[in-house]
């Protein structure tokens, strides 16, 4: 990254780098996967572990982790 090169500020040793993948990896759920859980192993498993990570603000309404289904995003995590 840019400003960590440049020596201005580290992002990734910030505290809430974390959330800010979780939200990368919540963007590409809905735009790469069309907000399914998706095919692969791993994508199934980012999709349990957002759905877990936030409780009520992400959820997956089947209890089935097969790829198809529908993310359901509470308002107050947009």
């Amino acid at each position: 990254m840019y400003i960590a090169n440049v020596g201005v500020y580290e992002l990734r040793s910030d505290p809430d780098w974390s959330k800010m993948c979780d939200l990368r990896d919540l963007r590409n759920l809905i735009v790469h996967r069309a907000g399914t859980k998706g095919q692969s192993d791993e994508h199934r498993k980012t999709a349990q572990r957002l759905s877990h990570s936030y409780t009520g603000k992400v959820i997956f309404p089947d209890s089935d982790w097969s790829w198809y289904g529908e993310v359901w995003i509470s308002l107050p995590l947009c």
